[in-house]
């Protein structure tokens, strides 16, 4: 009777240490995939809800499970950040690829969108560039802009979810695209070298109904092609001028 009481007591941590191998080796493979073909978001949440859904919800099993939760989100936050992005021509190559496809999915929400609206939001980044500036950028100044720039539109992007959550709307999309921003920016800090100066952001305006909701997130959406299309180009320019 007492083997079989130690055997119940193990079991549970047995059965975690092998899910937490196995949810080690998926994300593994998603590393593999990130370093051939630059960031892709990995669904930790989702992962971890695939496992605890497969773990039985016993008093036995929840502090392994506790345990196991901890440590596998230590060692995705660990080891998912882009530490290895090469800098020069080939990571601002994934750079450029990465603006492609943020790009892509900017303009499919854009062409949902209704735009027969004033603008009205100051706060976001501005475009006041020409094209006869592309002969004469600099890559330390386009990085930093680059990288403010999408730090202003994740920042908005994080508003808009905050009040699409309040209202019971729908906010995936726009959380997956606050998150896609948010690698591409770390990105671009890794080829930046340096640490930027700390970045300040605005007050906004309260949106107290839908339609101000919708208004903002869809200029905020404008905003956002016309400014991936900018440093694609720029980035084009960049990456071809290096040897």
């Amino acid at each position: 009777m007492e083997n079989s009481g130690c055997q119940c007591s193990i079991t549970p941590y047995i059965i975690c240490g092998l899910l937490a191998l196995f949810l080690i080796f998926i994300t593994a493979v998603d590393l593999v995939k990130y370093k051939r073909q630059g960031p892709a978001e990995l669904k930790m949440t989702m992962k971890t809800e695939i496992l605890v859904n497969l773990i039985p919800m016993s008093p036995d099993f929840t502090f392994p499970l506790i345990v196991l939760m901890t440590c596998v989100e230590l060692f995705t936050f660990v080891t998912a950040r882009p530490t290895y992005l090469p800098q020069g021509k080939k990571g601002l190559q994934i750079l450029y690829q990465d603006m492609r496809t943020l790009l892509n999915v900017v303009s499919h929400e854009r062409l949902r969108n209704e735009k027969d609206f004033e603008q009205s939001l100051t706060s976001l980044p501005t475009l006041n560039y020409k094209a006869q500036d592309l002969k004469s950028l600099e890559m330390s100044s386009t990085l930093e802009h680059l990288y403010s720039g999408l730090k202003s539109f994740k920042f908005h992007l994080d508003w808009i979810q905050q009040k699409q959550e309040e209202m019971g709307n729908d906010y995936s999309k726009t959380k997956k695209l606050a998150d896609r921003i948010q690698i591409i920016s770390h990105m671009v800090l890794i080829q930046i070298g340096t640490t930027p100066p700390e970045l300040v952001y605005p007050s906004l305006s309260p949106l107290n109904t839908a339609w101000n909701l919708y208004q903002a997130n869809a200029e905020i959406i404008d905003k956002l092609y016309f400014f991936c299309n900018w440093y694609i180009r720029a980035l084009g320019v960049l990456k071809n001028g290096q040897h």
